[in-house]
């Protein structure tokens, strides 16, 4: 295996290409592009605007809050003070599929059960994929994590075997892993970065209901993209470790 940039390092990388690219199309001068409204493929996602202080997280939130506990762990390394009162709501849209992949397609690149970046839900009927494009190479006890220049959240049908992409982001936006709630809910976490915004970096929580097609968004306070770094490089010690777990002998 040839060695490779840590994750975290490419990712980086990548978003300061988005930035370098922003500012040379502007010629230096002028009004920042508009971002565009916000689309089912995630990208056209709104900047959030600033709110006002809330008491705390809402009844979602609430009810979800232990299943965060990792993703909160692992964004105080971002920003140390963070917690789920710290969330900005993002509101709510529909569920829009981007994408449906036959079984043949699905296919070509493995058996997606046997992807350990993926997670079954609860009734073990449906695959969920925080990057499809992410892929884990195994050389001995080395483990590689890589991700190609966009990312792709999907659910996998087990039942007939169709992946349907739900949303498909990147440079500045990625989702890093998720986890069910129940058989018909998820939720998925990441981060996007606006070039043109001082500090440029905010977290992403979605929470998916396959039952209603409905998306609710949240967003973190900004950080730098040195946080950003920070809590990337604990989230693939994190996803790592959790994989050599899972493969190790019980």
């Amino acid at each position: 295996m040839q060695p490779t940039l840590p994750i975290h390092a490419r990712i980086a990388a990548l978003v300061l290409a988005a930035a370098v690219a922003a500012g040379c199309s502007r010629g230096g001068g002028g009004e920042p592009p508009a971002i565009p409204p916000a689309d089912s493929a995630g990208v056209g996602i709104p900047a959030p605007v600033p709110a006002p202080e809330v008491e705390g997280p809402d009844s979602l939130l609430l009810a979800i809050g232990p299943s965060l506990a990792d993703w909160v762990m692992l964004w105080r390394e971002a920003d140390p003070g963070f917690s789920l009162d710290s969330l900005v709501p993002g509101g709510r849209r529909p569920l829009a599929v981007v994408t449906s992949q036959p079984p043949a397609v699905v296919m070509l690149s493995g058996d997606p059960r046997h992807d350990l970046l993926a997670v079954v839900s609860p009734d073990s009927a449906r695959l969920l994929q925080a990057d499809m494009n992410a892929t884990l190479e195994r050389d001995g006890e080395m483990l590689d994590l890589s991700r190609g220049a966009r990312a792709a959240l999907a659910v996998t049908d087990l039942s007939d075997g169709r992946r349907h992409v739900l949303e498909e982001s990147g440079p500045t936006m990625w989702f890093d892993d998720g986890g069910w709630l129940d058989p018909h809910r998820f939720f998925a976490w990441g981060t996007r970065t606006w070039p043109d915004q001082v500090p440029p970096v905010r977290g992403l929580l979605e929470v998916v209901d396959l039952a209603d097609s409905s998306v609710t968004i949240y967003w973190t306070p900004a950080v730098t993209t040195d946080a950003r770094v920070r809590y990337g490089v604990a989230w693939e010690k994190w996803k790592l470790d959790g994989i050599r777990a899972r493969l190790a002998p019980q």
